[in-house]
This record gives C-alpha cells, sequence and structure tokens, in this order.
C-alpha cells in the first residue's frame, strides 16, 4: 500500500514539475507581423484629398469594379483593365503588393490648365521579406500633355513620351509646370514604398500639390520563429521540483523500510 502512496507521490511530483515546463513560456511565441497595402491614385490639388480606392491587409485581392475614378469633378482615371493585390504571411515574415492598369488615362483638370498622363502598360510592385526589401515597376508606351486654355483654343505647354521601365526614381522636368518621378522607391525602417507615377505640381500651375498612380508599400514584417517549449528559468525550476520531489520520495521510502525493518526485530 506504501509503495502505492510513493507511486501517486511520484506521479504528483511530474505533473507538477511538467506544469513549471509548460509554464515556464509559452509553447509557441507570437509568429509575427507582416504588411502590405496597395494604392491605385492619391490626390492632393486645390484642398481635395483622396484616395479612393485602396487595399491593405490581411491577404486579398480586389478587381478594380469601376472601369473609371473620378475624384470631385477635378482627377479622372479610366482604365481598360486593372487590379490590386495584397499577401501577407506573418509566420514567414513575407508580404507583397502590386498594382496593375491596362490603357490608361489620367486627367486632371485645372482652371489653368490639364494634364494628360496615358499608358498601354503600368504595373507596379514591391515585397519584403523580414529585411530584404525589393520593388520596381514596368512601364509602357506612357506619355505626359500639359495644355492651357480650353478647347478648341488650347495650346500644348509639354508633350513628352516616358521611358520603358525606368530605373528607380526617374525625373522628368517640367519646368515651370512641376515634375514627374517615376518608379519612385524609398526604403526606411524595414518599409519599402514605391510608387509609379508621381507628378509634383508646381503651385503656379494647380496650385500646388501632388498626384500618384500606382503606390505599393511592404513592411514593416517581422519573422519571430517558434519559441522551444519552456524558458531556461522554467526548466531549471522543473529540474528542481523534480529532483527534490524524487528526494523526498527516497527518503520517505527508505524510512519506511527502516521501520519495517524495527517492527520486524521486535
Amino acid at each position: 500500500m506504501r509503495s502505492s502512496i510513493v507511486r501517486r507521490g511520484a506521479a504528483v511530483f511530474g505533473v507538477a514539475a511538467l506544469g513549471l515546463l509548460i509554464g515556464a513560456g509559452p509553447a509557441f511565441a507570437d509568429t509575427g507581423t507582416a504588411y502590405a497595402k496597395a494604392e491605385l491614385i492619391n490626390v492632393g490639388l486645390l484642398n481635395v484629398n483622396a484616395s479612393p480606392v485602396r487595399l491593405e491587409t490581411p491577404p486579398n485581392h480586389q478587381q478594380i469594379p469601376q472601369p473609371s475614378v473620378n475624384i470631385a469633378g477635378l482627377l479622372a482615371l479610366d482604365l481598360v483593365g486593372g487590379g490590386l493585390r495584397v499577401d501577407a504571411d506573418p509566420s514567414a515574415g513575407t508580404s507583397s503588393a502590386e498594382v496593375n492598369m491596362a490603357d490608361a488615362k489620367l486627367t486632371a483638370n485645372a482652371i489653368l490648365g490639364k494634364l494628360v498622363f496615358q499608358e498601354n502598360g503600368f504595373d507596379v510592385k514591391c515585397s519584403a521579406q523580414d529585411g530584404n526589401l525589393t520593388g520596381g515597376m514596368t512601364l509602357a508606351s506612357a506619355s505626359v500633355k500639359l495644355t492651357a486654355g480650353i478647347p478648341p483654343f488650347s495650346v500644348d505647354l509639354v508633350n513628352v513620351a516616358l521611358p520603358v521601365d525606368p530605373a528607380p526614381n526617374t525625373g522628368v522636368d517640367l519646368g515651370p509646370f512641376g515634375s514627374i518621378l517615376l518608379n519612385k522607391q524609398v526604403v526606411k525602417d524595414g518599409v519599402i514604398t514605391v510608387t509609379g507615377f508621381e507628378f509634383s505640381v508646381a503651385p503656379g500651375f494647380f496650385g500646388g500639390g501632388k498626384i500618384e498612380l500606382g503606390k505599393t508599400t511592404c513592411g514593416p514584417n517581422n519573422h519571430k520563429p517558434d519559441v522551444p517549449l519552456g524558458s531556461p528559468i522554467g526548466l531549471a525550476a522543473g529540474v528542481l521540483v523534480t529532483g527534490v520531489g524524487a528526494g523526498a520520495l527516497v527518503s520517505r521510502r527508505r524510512k519506511e523500510l527502516s521501520e519495517q525493518t524495527i517492527g520486524s526485530d521486535k
């Protein structure tokens, strides 16, 4: 009977030690973080600020629901086809985003003129895997035209063809009317932002401001591997409890055997 008590006591100590081991730390740590965002168009002109089509993680894919976007009668974007996509996997610390458009025409109207951007192929993307950040764009058959006046009395101020598949941060100077930055890439604090087309408007033309077309953001991501069961302190505590418990049981068993021997001598 006493041996069964010893066995039960050992089981209790074993369960207690296991509880300390498990309670010493989570079996699995936080699996990490991942973030991505895709924006079709952003506008900040004449006190109008808008980003009407955008997509953020959780992972998703969105086809642009309408062939055109109109912002307060100030800016219009007509598309033959396009879509936005974002993906994120916190457990792997990876994320990606993409904006693509086919045969798009962007028109911005102002009192003193009009901006028209046209392209046949436009794709902007980024990806982040922990600290490995990449991004870029493809552009085909694209041009920008600035006009002044009202048709049929309008006149072209600028009419330029844009480079195919521009290198990161390719600038196009539009003189007193502003500037264009193609494949704009900014990397900071574990985040990469790629903007396909950014038109910085001179104050005298549209009152100043900015138009962004095709913008993706990836990161910050943080991949945290699974933590082994228990922490060093918890493991030490578990071993200590197991050792103390085992020692107590051995001591008690020896005492019982000694008492039995003395009893039999009598």
